[in-house]
């Protein structure tokens, strides 16, 4: 009988379950990909003024019309559900020319807890895209987008870290902290 090896988690994979080790040592309870119910995608005349502005910014971009589908529950990577904190892990793909344009329409009263300059500055500087579908850049910036302006509209902090900034267990603590400061 052969002998099943396990196969090493990838070095992306490995830091992921680095980073929700550290989460739940420090808060506990932890809910991956979790969806809720006020993330739920709607026609555009249902959105609020901001969303729908986000979404007219990026259509003119390119063109690109049909990058979401009606009743597509959106995916949060973690949730501290007793701190009402949500924190997503952005990868390169996210820093688009298309997330930049995006921030510029964020409403004057939503909290975010990460940086929009910063991360607006990044997106510039790296340029990075991802056209497998076609539309994948909108579609990621649109619902980046609505992730950050629904989470604060329903009572929850949301906090973005680069995984480039969370390389070492040190950074990964240093996150940790941060998110106990909110």
């Amino acid at each position: 009988m052969k002998k099943e090896t396990k196969r090493p988690l990838s070095k992306k994979k490995q830091l992921k379950e680095d980073f929700l080790s550290a989460l739940e040592n420090a808060f506990g309870d932890v809910l991956t990909e979790y969806k809720f119910p006020w993330l739920v995608l709607k026609g555009i005349s249902e959105m609020d003024v901001p969303e729908q502005k986000i979404y007219n910014a990026l259509v003119s971009m390119r063109g690109f019309k049909d990058f979401y589908r009606i009743g597509t529950s959106l995916r949060c990577d973690y949730v501290l559900p007793r701190q009402k904190i949500i924190v997503e892990f952005d990868e390169r793909q996210h820093f688009t020319l298309q997330r930049a344009k995006s921030f510029e329409f964020y409403p004057d009263d939503t909290t975010v807890f990460f940086d929009k300059k910063i991360w607006s500055e990044r997106c510039y500087n790296l340029k990075a895209y991802d056209n497998d579908p076609p539309y994948r850049d909108e579609q990621r910036a649109f619902f980046d987008s609505l992730r950050d302006i629904r989470s604060f509209k329903n009572g929850f902090k949301l906090i973005r870290f680069y995984e480039k900034d969370l390389t070492s267990s040190e950074e990964i603590e240093k996150s940790v902290q941060k998110i106990k400061e909110l």
